[in-house]
């Protein structure tokens, strides 16, 4: 295997792994284009990790169902990428325009159906139209692993390669009438994003950049696709649809990449593959380090080291709180280390007797008895729950 191929493999396998990190805080926030976004990079990424493995320094005939199904998820996410960056812009210029449209009666039944027609719509009508212009089963290139098998006739281009820059531009006009909008009415809409209750200034901010960049990374690129495809001088005519599906079921296996594609074309296919690494390592940037994902790293971190009995907050060099809860003139007290911690102070404890207390060096007001427990000086009738923070690193002398 190539050095280069490793590197690949590494990076793809990083980067699918990556990008699935932030997808659970945006499906309790039902971000249709973003989830979909997510799934799709991480598809593409493990399906082409794969394929270079398996089919490494050989075209060999095996697992044939994967090439059948994998030929077609390249197919659709080859739309369906652009289409949920498009989702995802489209849906943050609705907000800005107005805040409270999923909050009028059907207005997120509305937005959920419109997501996912364009979302998973549009990928499934690709698959379809390439069925249209399919001539074979599908190719297997050395190295490579499987690809589509689209014949290149002029149908091709207005079904199949046409839709991703078409997307992609209807992408780049969203992304820059948001930007416009942000800069002619900034103060309307800033007071857009912060009524409303999911959106805020920085969310807004890593959504924007997060379109622009899906766009310019399908804009370009599949224009040159499309350009490259019509340079090679193999554009065959349209015939009739026996012509298109004669031997449909053969599989064309190319030995040779080096002598059969010319260097334009290998270059393409490596070009698409590092597209998707890229896409994910790009999502990572603007999602994995925001402060829900920090607080997921949080919460995992905590559970990991309560599952291996490990003090977390000790582990991370911070003196750990125990609060104790209780109810003043309650027979016993009772130790809640789930609660918050709460200021307690009993300035009429300063006017009392020494009665055996010992001052807690915590809390002004705070007393401590010789057995650690907390006195109060007078008896308090409601039920209010006082809370009492005190570190574990205090010694009461016996």
């Amino acid at each position: 295997m190539d050095p280069s191929d490793i590197v690949f493999l590494v990076f793809a396998f990083v980067s699918s792994i990556l990008v699935l990190i932030p997808l659970p805080w945006h499906l309790q926030s039902w971000n249709v284009g973003t989830c979909l976004l997510v799934i799709y990079i991480a598809m593409g990424c493990l399906i082409r990790a794969v394929d270079r493995i398996v089919w490494a320094n050989n075209v060999n005939y095996v697992i044939p169902v994967w090439c059948d199904i994998t030929t077609r998820v390249i197919v659709g996410l080859s739309v369906g990428i652009p289409a949920a960056a498009l989702c995802l812009t489209r849906r943050i210029y609705i907000i800005l325009g107005d805040p409270w449209s999923c909050s009028k009666p059907g207005g997120k039944r509305k937005a959920l159906v419109t997501d996912l027609c364009i979302g998973l719509g549009c990928p499934i009508l690709s698959v379809v139209f390439y069925y249209i212009v399919q001539g074979h089963r599908y190719n297997v290139f050395r190295d490579y692993g499987c690809t589509p098998a689209a014949a290149n006739t002029l149908a091709s281009y207005f079904l199949l390669w046409m839709w991703p820059p078409i997307i992609g531009l209807v992408t780049f006009v969203y992304s820059g009438l948001m930007i416009r909008l942000f800069i002619i009415r900034r103060k309307q809409t800033e007071e857009s994003i912060n009524s409303n209750p999911v959106l805020t200034m920085h969310r807004y901010i890593r959504f924007v950049a997060l379109g622009v960049a899906q766009a310019i990374l399908t804009l370009p690129p599949s224009i040159w696709v499309i350009v490259e495809n019509v340079r090679c001088e193999c554009l065959i005519p349209w015939v009739s649809w026996s012509n298109i599906k004669w031997g449909f079921s053969a599989v064309w296996r190319f030995d040779e990449v080096i002598e059969v594609l010319p260097p334009s074309m290998r270059h393409t296919q490596n070009f698409t593959d590092w597209l998707l690494v890229i896409s994910g390592l790009t999502f990572f940037l603007f999602f994995g380090f925001a402060e829900e994902a920090r607080a997921t790293y949080t919460g995992a971190l905590g559970t990991l080291a309560k599952w291996l009995n490990i003090d977390f907050h000790a582990s991370s060099g911070r003196p750990e709180k125990t609060a104790i809860s209780f109810k003043p003139g309650s027979k016993h007290d009772s130790v809640d280390s789930s609660s918050t911690d709460l200021d307690f102070s009993s300035p009429d404890l300063e006017n009392q007797p020494d009665r055996n207390l010992t001052r807690s060096p915590f809390r002004e007001g705070s007393w401590l008895d010789r057995e650690g427990s907390i006195k109060s000086s007078r008896r308090v009738e409601s039920p209010t729950v006082v809370m009492v923070s005190i570190t574990q690193s205090m010694v009461v002398d016996p």
